[in-house]
């Protein structure tokens, strides 16, 4: 299961049946791996420890952070095996995405709809979503789990992919064949130093 898939989600990557879980789809159909399911941010329609595993990546941050609580708490309860949560997070995150909001109000251009949210919303804070979990779990009497949590995406190459995408179609994908070509050659460089991105991990046993 995938919270927040949109209308392909991790079916670009993985071959196979995925339940995508969203407030919406719009008129498009899905990939035929993925089986929509509407979702409000309340409960989910499935059993304790339906799924295998169940992923999220780059969807706390477009919800309301009075929602965000009740959603990890749905995701473990569905989790049989593995929860996956990404997530942009860190001060220095906010202050790269309002130093690209500066750059889009200046050219006047209008923000993309993820900036806006992300700066309607705010960005999760790692230490209280790292919280969350472990009261999830606490609350469900699950003692025996791991959590292990990795940094993503270095802070100054996210943003110059955006910065990139700010300059216009043809400099944005000419930029980021060259940014691609030496990643591959220098992938260390991908999550090095300070990152934009969280990966939270938990391993129920």
């Amino acid at each position: 299961m995938e919270i927040g898939s949109g209308k392909v989600g991790i079916t670009s990557y993985l071959k196979q049946q995925v339940i995508g879980v969203d407030i919406a789809f719009n008129d498009y159909p899905s990939l035929s791996y993925l089986k929509e399911h509407i979702y409000d941010g309340s409960t989910l329609e499935y059993q304790d420890n339906s799924y295998d595993y169940v992923i999220s990546v780059d969807m706390l941050e477009h919800v309301p952070e009075t929602k965000r609580k009740k959603i990890i708490e749905e995701m473990l309860r569905v989790t049989k095996k593995f929860m996956i949560l990404a997530f942009p997070c860190s001060n220095k995150s906010i202050l790269y995405e309002k130093k690209l909001e500066r750059i889009y109000i200046r050219s006047g251009q209008p923000l993309p709809k993820y900036l806006r949210e992300h700066l309607q919303y705010g960005l999760p804070e790692e230490k209280k979503i790292v919280r969350i979990i472990e009261q999830g779990m606490a609350l469900r009497n699950q003692s025996n789990y791991e959590m292990k949590v990795i940094p993503n995406e270095n802070l100054r190459i996210w943003y110059l992919h955006e910065l990139c995408k700010s300059k216009g179609t043809v400099f944005y994908y000419s930029s980021m064949v060259i940014m691609k070509v030496v990643l591959f050659l220098m992938p260390f460089l991908y999550s090095a130093g300070d990152c934009y991105r969280k990966i939270i991990f938990v391993e129920k046993r």
